[in-house]
């Protein structure tokens, strides 16, 4: 008699602790997907996400839930000189996010960086040189989903030079650029250096005011429109491809249009000094190099975006120096004015 008490009393305080263990763990999952909804909601209303179906949402969700585990487990490590952060781009598959770049080299552009590029002689440089603040350099543009980086980074530059030569800032007109310019591929792609040949031939480029910019939400090219031209562009110079060549052009030249693979790690940066060994050697997004730094020992380049002031660090990002992370130092040009 004595034996069963026992033993019953021994069943009860293992069903008790069974079930609160399972209780705990229920507890956890239910914790742990409430956590996955909580930052899935704040997700979809803060970029405004809005899915046809539930299919899509799921498809959608599987993909976010992808990116966060890779984002925090990158911002855990304590080796990296960067921080990620989910942004628009946490939901998009492989095809999608291609449409937010459009670098593409072709013909002899390759040849032509090793064979004309500039190379300056070795004189006193800054430490930090930075252009970001200069009124000459446009606000942060966001190219949409349209593959047409290559025209925002030539753009951009022609607005930098042509107000540094007249005195006067004009926002001069991407689109007119990517609907015109029969060198390049207008949203499947182009290269800054056959824009401003086109630019050169064209006698001009027109302004974002009468030829505004709408591919970014369309995705396709728009049919070429006549309009008068405001700035202008006489040719092209190749710089050679290290650093302290392109550190010399940026003091005394002004900010240069730059080629590099931009991939996952790219398109989720935040802060911090970007450098990445995990790159394609085949470039895909034009960019604008606009100054350079140091931190703590380690230098930069301080370099311009155009998917929108949301993105990276107010539109910018910073790029570890003289390692030519993902080639950014390989195609380096600027236009003439």
């Amino acid at each position: 008699m004595k034996y069963s008490i026992c033993l019953l009393v021994l069943l009860v305080l293992i069903t008790n602790v069974l079930g609160k263990g399972d209780k705990e763990q229920e507890n956890g999952k239910d914790n742990q997907k409430g956590k996955g909804d909580k930052e899935w909601n704040e997700f979809t209303e803060k970029y405004g996400k809005k899915y046809k179906s539930k299919l899509e949402e799921m498809t959608r969700r599987s993909i976010f839930e992808k990116n966060l585990k890779r984002i925090n487990f990158h911002n855990r490590r304590p080796d990296v000189l960067y921080k990620q952060k989910l942004n628009q781009f946490a939901d998009l598959d492989e095809i999608e996010k291609n449409y937010f770049k459009g670098a593409l080299l072709e013909g002899n552009i390759t040849n032509d960086a090793a064979k004309y590029g500039q190379k300056s002689l070795l004189r006193s440089l800054p430490t930090n040189f930075d252009l970001r603040s200069s009124p000459c350099m446009p606000q942060i543009h966001n190219q949409g989903s349209c593959g047409s980086c290559w025209a925002f980074s030539a753009t951009s530059m022609l607005d930098y030079y042509n107000c540094k030569k007249t005195g006067s800032f004009t926002d001069l007109g991407e689109q007119h650029m990517v609907d015109c310019n029969h060198y390049d591929k207008g949203c499947n792609g182009g290269f800054y250096t056959r824009a401003w040949r086109w630019v050169t031939e064209n006698s001009g480029q027109c302004s974002e005011t009468t030829y505004p910019y709408n591919s970014g939400s369309t995705s396709v090219t728009g049919s070429c429109k006549n309009c008068s031209v405001s700035g202008t562009c006489s040719g092209y110079k190749w710089v050679f491809a290290d650093s302290t060549s392109i550190m010399n052009i940026l003091t005394t030249i002004g900010p240069v249009s730059a080629a590099l693979h931009a991939n996952d790690n790219f398109m989720a940066y935040d802060t911090g000094i970007y450098s990445e060994s995990g790159c394609s050697t085949k470039v895909n997004h034009a960019v604008n190099i606009v100054g350079y730094g140091e931190s703590n020992g380690i230098p930069y380049w301080i370099v311009r975006n155009s998917w929108g002031s949301w993105w990276g660090d107010n539109g910018y990002i910073l790029i570890k120096r003289g390692d030519n992370v993902c080639r950014i130092e390989d195609y380096i040009a600027y236009p003439t004015v």
